[in-house]
């Protein structure tokens, strides 16, 4: 009997911490229901962080302003459109081909990141990639590849004359096995002397799953503000999106610890659309839950500015596009 009594206050003292333990993911739930808009799901989250008490989510919360805030401000957008406007010129002069995409992080994506450094123990003012600009080059020949430094020295150059400085960084580069991948090629000591120590080299140094691109951070001197920006060949930037080095294995992989709950996608009535099915990816329906949720503009990324140089080629079928590659 007395070992009964003490199991029941066991299990109602766990009752209770579990009641007083904030669950995020009802609470990401509860937003993205009651929101109207995608700026009401970022507002009412940030309100049920705040409203646990405990410094942890007060740290995530002033994250979700701070990223409301860059989403909303005019003088945040003026600076980003003022990047891609010298990073435009700078292509032009090198007589570039290819494309440059700029975009403001998917909020879903944006939370999940945010849960992944709180359970590594890692600062939130690691969240360097809320705004990001790609620059892809349409020449996936050896002499292209290697352009690829020539193009992150040019607008390094040019990005600090503007108040745009990059940031030290210490990378760590995986074991990459050519063997594996043997049409990939891996040029050799070919980052600008100017960039060591301040950028991301996964081009002479590939990820294990064959990803490569350069990455490099930079802080505003004006507002403050941190983007990436990455420099990639089209052939990289394919087997980034459709090959081993899909962005979306990596993640699967990586948010293992903190996935994002379970959404009943006919509840969502947010900015006027409603959720239509669109297919379905029985391997993975995490992504077809992200991809889903782009459609009604939950998490779709703000692109501020897109430059094609001269047609945009991505999105089509793989195999047309390696054609056209080849046909250049």
């Amino acid at each position: 009997m007395k070992s009964t009594t003490i199991t029941r206050k066991s299990n109602k003292r766990n009752i209770e911490k579990a009641k007083s333990e904030f669950n995020f993911k009802q609470a990401l739930l509860d937003s993205l229901y009651s929101a109207k808009t995608s700026k009401d799901v970022m507002n009412l989250y940030s309100c049920s962080l705040l409203s646990t008490g405990k410094l942890q989510d007060s740290m995530k919360s002033l994250k979700i302003t701070e990223y409301r805030t860059l989403l909303e401000s005019e003088t945040n957008i003026k600076r980003i459109e003022m990047i891609c406007s010298v990073i435009t010129k700078v292509l032009e002069n090198l007589n570039f081909k290819g494309e440059m995409e700029a975009r403001a992080k998917a909020f879903l994506s944006f939370v999940r990141k945010m849960e992944l450094l709180t359970f590594k123990g890692e600062p939130l003012d690691m969240l360097n990639d809320q705004i990001a600009v790609r620059v892809i080059s349409y020449n996936s020949t050896p002499e292209g590849v290697r352009d690829c430094f020539k193009i992150a020295e040019t607008i390094n150059s040019s990005l600090i004359q503007i108040g745009f400085m990059p940031c030290s960084i210490k990378p760590k580069y995986e074991t990459f096995c050519q063997e594996s991948y043997p049409d990939i090629y891996v040029p050799q000591n070919e980052l600008p002397s100017v960039l060591e120590g301040y950028c991301k080299d996964y081009i002479s140094h590939p990820k294990g799953n064959g990803y490569q691109s350069l990455h490099v951070i930079y802080q505003d001197s004006i507002t403050g503000r941190r983007f990436e920006l990455q420099i990639r060949t089209c052939q990289m930037h394919l087997h980034a999106e459709q090959g081993d080095g899909d962005h979306r294995k990596y993640k699967s992989t990586r948010y293992e610890s903190c996935e994002l709950p379970e959404i009943d996608f006919s509840k969502l009535h947010i900015d006027g659309i409603s959720y239509q099915p669109i297919g379905s990816d029985d391997d993975n329906p995490s992504i077809q839950q992200m991809t889903l949720l782009d459609r009604v503009g939950i998490i779709q990324p703000k692109v501020i500015l897109h430059e094609s140089f001269p047609k945009n080629i991505f999105g089509k079928d793989y195999t047309a596009i390696m054609k056209w590659i080849h046909n250049c």
